[in-house]
């Protein structure tokens, strides 16, 4: 979706950017996101949840059984929520970029690089590193010290 250049800190211009990026995601109009329509905004925007978290996540912002969330809940759950505080389109741009970048480093779609896949993408770059070398890239990076790189520590790199 694209994104609009318009006042996004407070009030009518944060509703209307809210608004644009709910309406991009509403893929059928039908004025609410099914859990399907959801999952791909959380996607989209780097929050990569296994199916038993977005569905808990998703029954959260929807505040009722309908199976479906409105704008309004979709906006309440946007204010409140710790995952969706990016609210200026430039860095949500930023955001979005990094994490297509992100993804064609996750060659299996896990949601981390692994050391293997650096390797993959050494030799396709043709970098010339070692792997004592990817390893130590690697390492400076996993914040958390698994051994991979998840999309947070990719970004906060």
């Amino acid at each position: 979706f694209t994104m609009q250049a318009h006042a996004c800190g407070t009030g009518a211009g944060q509703e209307m950017y809210v608004k644009s990026v709910f309406d991009s995601f509403d893929k059928n109009s039908s004025g609410t996101l099914d859990p399907n329509e959801f999952g791909q905004l959380c996607a989209e925007l780097g929050y990569c949840f296994d199916d038993t978290e977005l569905s808990q996540i998703f029954h959260i912002a929807a505040n009722n059984q309908d199976n479906a969330i409105d704008f309004q809940e979709f906006l309440s759950f946007w204010n409140t929520s710790g995952k969706f505080k990016i609210h200026d389109p430039k860095k949500l741009e930023l955001y979005r970029q990094a994490l297509q970048l992100f993804r064609s480093y996750d060659l299996d779609g896990s949601g981390k690089i692994t050391l293997e896949e650096y390797k993959k993408l050494s030799l396709a770059a043709n970098w010339g590193l070692s792997e004592e070398a990817l390893q130590e890239m690697l390492n400076k990076v996993d914040a958390d010290k698994e051994g991979t790189v998840s999309f947070e520590e990719f970004v906060a790199w």
